[in-house]
Order: C-alpha cells, then structure tokens, then sequence
C-alpha cells in the first residue's frame, strides 16, 4: 500500500502548453503514465498552464481532538469525533516567463536548489545549498543534440538516459554510488504508435540482492480526456539468502484530464476529486473515499506573471 500511497502522490505532484525549447517528452491526458518525471525543469514537465510565477505545495495533515476533549465527549455519551485539518506548507517553485524552473526550496527553508541554463536555455547544473553548510553541493546535466539532458553527474557517481526519434525516455541508467558498492539500476520503456508507454521493465541490483519488475499498459478511451489504464505488474525478487520469490497484482486507473481519480488496486478502491483555477491547473486534490490517506490531501497555490 506505501507503493500505491506513493504513486498516487507523485502522480499529483507531476500536475505541478507545449515549447518548443523543451525537447523532453512529458505526460499528457492522453498518455498520463508516461515516464516524463525523471527529469522536472519546466512548466511543462510538471502539466502547468498560464504565465506560472511561483506554485507552493502544501499537504493536508488530519488532526484529530485530544485524548482529553475525546474522553470527555465519551462521558457526555458523545462519541462523534469531529476531525480537523492543518496544512503544512510544502515546496516551493519559482519559474522565469519563459516557464523554466528557477528555485525549489522545502517547506523549512533549510534548503534551495538553483537550476542554472545555458543560452539554448538547456539544464547545465542544479545548485543545492543548505542552510548549515557553507558550499552548495553541484549536479551537472549534459544534453544531446537535441536539447534531451543524457547524463547527470554528480560527486559518487552518474545517471544516463537515452531517448527515441520522438525524445521520449527509452532507458534510465541509475549507477548512484555503484562505485562504493551500493545500488544499480536499469529500466526501459517502450511505446505504441499513440506515443502512449505500454512497458516498463526495471532491474535494481543491490549486493547479491537482484529485483526485476515488468509492467505492461493498456489503455481504453471512456470519453474524451478520461482514460482507463490497466497495469500488469510481475515482481520477482532473486537472494542467495532469501532465495527467488514472484509477486503479481494488477491494477486499474482513471485519469480525467490528465489526473487520477479512481485507483483499483485489487484489494480496495479509491476515488479522487480536484478543482481548477482559471487556467485550468489543478489546485486541490483529495482522496473523496477514504480521509485516513494523508498523502491524499494536498492544495496547491499558484501565483501568475
């Protein structure tokens, strides 16, 4: 259930027109699972719309009365909790006119990140400083000659990606500290000719420790922007210790313009509301079946040009 928990947050944080500077792939309505979300520098690659300035991202935390107030409902044969909610502010992201990101602070301004371009307004590095450290620490990003960022550089190690004629990411090479022992990973996608991803096969190797999951998509039209996607998913974990282990689920999401509002993952299921603003940005996001999942609650504020 953290999976699914998971998925469904970043599925809403990737909700964060079209340029012609950005030659990434990105999701779209018609193809929302498309694995645009390795790599965010843009207004598009986050789904935003509108001259966007700055988005804060806050999530809805349920607080629930005291014990004290509780015990006392109790005594008075009131047993009806009456739940409140508090919402903690989140990440910040400030973009130029041109809809690229510029900084991305967290919510206890304990950190910034500054994304840094070239004239060809292309990726270069992300600066991340701290607030109790001296130097920020540096990621470099080199581009292809079709503007798509293939290789990430940082001090322990580097990350390559590789594209198709339609700059959509064909394979992720995740190497981070596989110099110093640590995990490794490799996962490709491949595409039908709606430009929709229909598989998604993963390896991470981590010691002796190897998992391998395959994922297939299908996807079925149920009216114009609202989408049915169905996922097979095959997990199999190989140990020297543990030995080989398969798990297979299925799961089943409605996207409506672009969002997810119902998730079927076989054991329960949960529907999803939103509201818009006036350029039709997605500025609140809930889980409208079950108030227990926090991660389902969370606004987001949008300031303009």
């Amino acid at each position: 259930m953290y999976y699914c928990d998971m998925k469904i947050l970043l599925t809403f944080l990737s909700l964060l027109f079209i340029s012609t500077t950005t030659a990434q792939s990105f999701a779209t309505s018609d193809a929302p699972v498309n694995p645009e979300g390795l790599l965010k520098y843009h207004k598009d690659h986050f789904m935003l719309k509108g001259p966007v300035k700055k988005v804060i991202l806050y999530s809805k935390i349920k607080r629930s009365k005291s014990l004290k107030q509780i015990e006392s409902d109790y005594l008075n044969s009131t047993i009806t909790i009456v739940r409140g909610y508090e919402y903690p502010k989140g990440k910040t992201y400030t973009f130029d006119r041109d809809g690229y990101l510029l900084t991305e602070t967290n919510g206890d301004n304990d950190y910034v990140k500054t994304y840094n371009y070239n004239e060809k307004n292309q990726l270069v590095s992300i600066d991340t400083k701290y607030e109790d450290e001296d130097n920020p620490k540096k990621r470099n990003y080199i581009s292809d000659s079709n503007g798509n960022i293939n290789r990430v550089v940082t001090n322990y190690a580097y990350d390559d990606y590789e594209y198709n004629g339609k700059n959509q990411l064909i394979k992720y090479l995740d190497s981070y500290n596989e110099s110093k022992g640590g995990s490794k990973g490799v996962t490709t996608y491949t595409y039908n000719n709606s430009s929709q991803v229909i598989t998604e096969s993963i390896e991470k190797v981590s010691g002796r420790m190897i998992i391998n999951t395959f994922i297939t998509y299908s996807y079925k039209k149920l009216e114009p922007q609202k989408w049915l996607v169905t996922e097979n998913t095959k997990r199999t974990l190989k140990d020297p210790q543990l030995g080989n282990k398969t798990k297979e689920y299925k799961s089943q999401m409605v996207y409506t313009n672009g969002v997810l509002t119902v998730a079927d993952y076989g054991v329960d299921e949960n529907r999803y509301k939103f509201t818009t603003d006036r350029f039709d940005n997605v500025i609140t996001y809930e889980n409208a079946t079950d108030d227990s999942k926090i991660n389902s609650y969370i606004k987001k504020e949008i300031n303009y040009w």
